[in-house]
């Protein structure tokens, strides 16, 4: 009686259901920020009404491919790395092989300078350099900002008397929706966000309307991958 099982098959698992870890498969660009011990929401699909707090444990020393991109070319494959998260006091419902999403938290700031994401656009650096010529009372920020960019410069249109200019900016950490500002901005500047494309036809000088309520260079207190 009984079944014949070559060696090195697989006959049992046997769950620790005390320690729970979460894989998840992240970015190839977003890897680089990810640290040991960073902080993690997670959201489980069978749990929608519920957040789940754990820390990094592993972080994958080699790529995965996305299923979805396979038989792609190589520059179209989605490439991503396994990051481990084991939950901080897992609830006994929770049980193996559900689906979940997490949110890595790589940095804090508690008070700093945030653009929208969708504001932030590039100019040419040749472009910058001519319009920087013509205007005889550029901010010696931008001009830093400017001789240290290679070929493209990144920056906002910032509103001024009902026309826009467009201002280098350095940035630092992303949130959600808003990228940190380490130069370039004042608190309080309006700056034009919409679709990429919108913002990136902007000239200097270009009149805009600006909406009641629109969003401005702001504050932003935690940001992540």
């Amino acid at each position: 009686m009984g079944t014949m099982n070559n060696p090195g098959s697989l006959l049992l698992t046997v769950s620790d259901l005390s320690v729970m870890e979460a894989v998840v498969r992240v970015d190839e660009t977003d890897v680089p920020g990810i640290e040991l011990g960073d902080s993690t929401v997670l959201r489980i699909d069978a749990f929608p009404r519920s957040k789940f707090t754990g820390r990094v444990t592993e972080i994958g020393h080699s790529s995965t491919v996305d299923p979805n991109t396979r038989g792609l070319s190589q520059q179209s494959q989605a490439v991503d790395f396994e990051v481990v998260i084991t939950l901080d006091s897992p609830p006994p419902a929770i049980r193996p092989d559900l689906s979940a999403t997490a949110e890595i938290i790589t940095d804090r700031r508690p008070r700093t300078l945030a653009i929208p994401i969708i504001a932030l656009t590039v100019r040419e650096r040749d472009d910058i350099e001519a319009l920087e010529s013509e205007q005889e009372e550029a901010s010696e920020a931008a001009e830093a900002l400017v001789d240290a960019a290679e070929e493209d410069v990144e920056g906002v249109f910032v509103v001024h008397e009902g026309a826009v200019r467009f201002t280098p900016v350095e940035v630092g950490i992303t949130g959600r929706e808003h990228f940190e500002v380490l130069a370039g901005l004042a608190e309080g500047d309006t700056v034009v966000a919409g679709p990429y494309e919108a913002v990136r036809q902007l000239n200097d000088g270009d009149r805009i309307r600006v909406l009641s309520g629109s969003e401005g260079a702001s504050t932003e207190s935690e940001a992540g991958e």
